[in-house]
């Protein structure tokens, strides 16, 4: 038993305690895999859901199927168990998350340019309705009612990358690209390379960022960007991970420039 407030800081900062897999122990496991492994011996190439075919090395391929194995026979059920049990106990709600971010860097107001106007928003303001969704989606299964998580897992996911985004360039990272001439915003995979990134994040938020959203793992914003999704891709596994995922951006909140 926690209250409210220790539950979401546990859901926002704490990475084994919630059963996910840690990087130092991917890396173990996948060093030890290798040594009795005859995938070093043989080209790899991987199936995305629409079968296109992908040359992965060794080590990649690995990664995500320990990581995968991982959260099917632990982390996953533990998370599902986890975020019901407070729910049902009233320890977690989206009136409870939002009173929360909204207290942290969540909650910081920002202003972008739109032509001769000037708009102001925070970062809870760009995920206020994909939670509302997660959680509403999330106690219609606890109910034994129908649901579905593609609203919740759409908007989160692209607002994940948005919200990377403004990180990248707060900590001065590189946030877009020049070729020929013109300029476009670089991808979700090269702004989780930049090495900025870990004045904020370790190796273990990292690594769930790129198993998440990426071609190395689940490549949920690649198939939720271009809409290769279906109706039954939109899992609630999906939906807990994208929301531990903008939970855990949250750590910006604790960025001191000054220890840079």
């Amino acid at each position: 038993d926690c209250t409210s407030n220790v539950l979401v800081n546990r859901l926002c900062f704490c990475h084994k305690e919630l059963f996910l897999p840690t990087h130092d122990a991917l890396n173990k496991s996948v060093a030890a895999n290798s040594r009795n492994s005859m995938f070093s011996l043989f080209t790899i190439r991987t199936l995305d859901i629409n079968r296109n075919s992908r040359e992965v090395s060794a080590e990649e391929n690995t990664t995500h199927f320990i990581f995968n194995m991982w959260l099917d026979n632990f982390g996953m059920r533990f998370l599902r168990d986890y975020i019901r049990e407070a729910i049902l106990k009233k320890k977690l709600s989206y009136s409870i998350v939002k009173k929360q971010l909204i207290k942290w860097h969540y909650g910081f107001e920002y202003y972008v340019e739109r032509g001769d106007k000037q708009i102001a928003y925070n970062w809870f303001s760009l995920v206020d309705e994909g939670l509302k969704e997660f959680f509403k989606q999330t106690k219609r299964g606890i109910d034994n009612k129908n649901y579905c998580m593609q609203l919740a897992i759409e908007s989160l996911t692209l607002k994940f990358e948005a919200i990377l985004r403004d990180i990248v360039s707060l900590l001065n990272g590189v946030i877009t690209r020049v070729y020929n001439g013109d300029t476009s915003l670089i991808t979700l995979e090269q702004l989780l390379d930049s090495e900025v990134l870990y004045k904020v994040f370790n190796d273990d938020d990292i690594m769930l960022f790129r198993q998440i959203f990426t071609k190395r793992g689940y490549n949920i914003r690649n198939y939720v960007a271009h809409g290769f999704y279906k109706k039954g891709d939109y899992s609630i596994g999906n939906a807990i991970l994208v929301f531990i995922c903008v939970l855990r951006l949250n750590k910006f909140t604790f960025y001191n420039p000054s220890e840079s």
